[in-house]
């Protein structure tokens, strides 16, 4: 993830003088599609604590293309809804499947560290620092400076340690509860998108 973020400030510094081949950062958006009411279980030994409807994702992300087949990528990202927050950093790679007309499918996948959090109106509070697994497909719209994606994602995500606060402050480790789920998300580029070769035509005409 750092060698991704220094990457990308590199190429950032370089746009426009030979540097990748493409790449982009900007905001993102997401919620989760299924469970309709997340996470679709919680441990066992919990009370409380219900489960979530109507939640969002904000974050970054930022995307360096090795040539017009593969790209890496990276994102930050928090969540929240009612009674409920996270936080999410995932490092990714992503398969370019071809297109035209500047529309463009991909598939690709990551993995990446986090952390859920869960309040109950009782006062008990439900910690999970988890590891993150997710997979997705999608496409996106590329412009000259800009480019507009859209994709599905399955995401895993692996409980660590988990501390229950109940609402008598007693602190305990619980295990169980099933966090996995489904959502679509949007994000927004700005960068270079002119791969080089359109870069090599425009000069020869010039």
């Amino acid at each position: 993830m750092l060698a991704l973020l220094v990457a990308l400030t590199a190429a950032t510094a370089d746009a426009g003088s030979g540097g990748p081949y493409m790449w982009g950062v900007g905001p993102q958006v997401s919620t989760i599609a299924y469970p309709g009411r997340y996470p679709a279980s919680f441990p066992k030994k919990t009370s409380g604590l219900e489960e979530v409807k109507g939640d969002m994702g904000v974050g970054a992300r930022g995307v360096l293309y090795l040539d017009k087949f593969a790209r890496f990528g990276g994102r930050v990202q928090k969540g929240f809804g009612p009674g409920f927050s996270s936080v999410a950093l995932t490092g990714e790679y992503d398969q370019i499947l071809g297109g035209s007309n500047a529309v463009y499918a991909f598939v690709g996948g990551g993995l990446g560290v986090g952390q859920l959090k869960f309040d109950s109106d009782e006062g008990g509070t439900l910690k999970v620092p988890d590891y993150v697994f997710r997979g997705h497909v999608g496409g996106y719209y590329r412009e000259k400076t800009r480019a507009y994606e859209i994709s599905m994602f399955a995401q895993i995500c692996l409980p660590g340690v988990q501390d229950y606060t109940a609402p008598d402050t007693e602190t305990t480790q619980v295990k169980g509860g099933f966090y996995s789920h489904l959502g679509v998300e949007a994000t927004v580029y700005f960068g270079d998108f002119k791969p080089p070769s359109s870069k090599k035509k425009k000069k020869k005409k010039g």
